[in-house]
């Protein structure tokens, strides 16, 4: 078996990957201000202000301090998957008058390049309801964190397994002449129907 040298990186799908990358990443809360929450390789970062242009020159200071961090351990971000979300009280309408959020990967030390610098999508910029919410380890957060997507989201997940539970408690099953040998029947019980019918939506709600 012919083997390959790993300088970098980490190899998807292997057993110690999640542990390595857990490793790798773990210092770049310290690498800014911004409140970061990390899960595997996704990263969240969280920065609250009551002006909002001065909290968007904030961010983007931290984000500038991000790519540093970014480029030192030869890591990059995927833009297609990166948005932020503004949290605000209900009825209040934000405007960011061409204040935009940016994350500029330019090093000091070098000329300037434009290509370097990327705007961020922010997810509620537009009218359809289902995509104003972000989605986090299965919770639904909105601008307004009224859960009010999330909830309906659970709803609609519930209403299927009492669906399927009122479908399995009418099925029934031919019983097996009783031998003397063995000390159970195998024929499925009613219990056993509902873990199999109920398992795979209540599943789900953990993701």
């Amino acid at each position: 078996m012919e083997t390959i040298p790993i300088d970098i990186s980490v190899l998807q799908g292997s057993i110690l990957g999640p542990i390595l990358i857990n490793i790798f990443i773990n210092d770049l809360p310290l690498a800014s201000s911004i409140v970061t929450f990390l899960f595997a390789d996704d990263t969240q970062g969280l920065k609250r202000g009551k002006n909002l242009p001065e909290l968007i020159n904030d961010v983007n200071l931290e984000l500038k301090r991000w790519a540093v961090w970014f480029r030192a351990n030869r890591l990059g971000v995927n833009f297609s998957k990166t948005k932020y979300l503004t949290f605000h009280n209900k009825g209040k309408t934000i405007q960011t008058n061409g204040l935009d959020i940016i994350f500029d990967n330019n090093d000091e030390f070098l000329p300037f390049d434009s290509n370097l610098v990327t705007s961020l999508q922010r997810i509620q910029a537009t009218n359809d309801p289902s995509s104003q919410t972000y989605k986090l380890l299965g919770i639904f957060f909105d601008k307004n964190l009224n859960f009010n997507i999330q909830n309906a989201n659970l709803s609609s997940k519930l209403s299927k397994g009492i669906y399927f539970l009122n479908l399995a408690k009418n099925i029934s099953f031919p019983r097996r002449p009783y031998k003397a040998s063995t000390s159970h029947t195998s024929t499925p019980t009613f219990s056993t129907v509902l873990s199999l019918i109920v398992a795979p939506p209540i599943q789900t709600f953990k993701k």
